[in-house]
């Protein structure tokens, strides 16, 4: 899963997505011949963006035979990040930089936007403890404000971090982040600072009805409105 940045692309899909392939073969050296491709494309000033992620398609076929063995039809499968961000980025306040914070478990992904197009994208894994999740989230913050600085950028601003946890609890609430807060993130230039906004089901615009559902069920739900 990556970032890929272009200045334009082809009208067809076919020919679109020819050469996303050859792109991301390009520079990860990996195959992306055979496996199953994802992608959105954002606009943005004179360029194209392109979040996208390859699934093997042996891996994809094993998923399919298990849901067919349970009787259980497949409504989309792809990516949760994806998803998730196409679902809560209908919602999201961008101004000049925000991000898009996605928590599953033992992976953590961060997604920068400036003026409504991504830019930066790192998938970490992460331990399970509250402690080491925060640390890499914050790491990964202040490398991101090292390579993008804030001169670019028109006067001071405390940017927006909505951030998205999907995994599935066991123990009593851990969750990293429960309520809004801000985070200094230390930096070569200067000092940013981020707020936390915390998603679930009303920051997405979606009703649950009288039952109260988890987090955890958030992806299924993105996943029929993103095709």
């Amino acid at each position: 899963m990556g970032l890929w940045s272009f200045e334009t692309l082809p009208v067809k899909a076919g020919e679109r997505e020819a050469l996303i392939r050859w792109r991301i073969r390009q520079e990860i050296h990996g195959q992306t011949g055979n496996e199953r491709l994802l992608y959105r494309v954002y606009s943005g000033g004179a360029s194209l963006t392109v979040l996208a992620a390859c699934l093997d398609e042996a891996v994809f076929m094993q998923y399919a035979s298990m849901l067919a063995g349970a009787n259980v039809l497949a409504a989309s499968i792809g990516f949760e990040t994806l998803q998730l961000f196409e679902i809560f980025r209908r919602t999201m306040q961008f101004g000049p930089e925000a991000f898009f914070v996605h928590h599953a478990g033992g992976a953590l992904t961060c997604i920068a936007i400036r003026a409504g197009q991504p830019i930066f994208m790192r998938r970490c894994q992460v331990n399970g403890r509250v402690e080491g999740a925060r640390g890499e989230l914050v790491g990964t913050l202040q490398y991101y404000f090292d390579r993008f600085p804030q001169s670019s950028l028109e006067g001071s601003l405390r940017s927006p971090l909505y951030y998205v946890e999907t995994a599935v609890r066991t123990e009593p609430d851990t969750r990293l982040f429960c309520a809004r807060e801000i985070v200094v993130v230390p930096a070569l230039s200067d000092t940013r600072s981020v707020e936390i906004i915390p998603c679930d089901w009303s920051t997405a615009s979606i009703r649950t009805g009288a039952q109260a559902l988890p987090a955890s069920f958030l992806p299924a739900v993105a996943s029929l409105g993103v095709a």
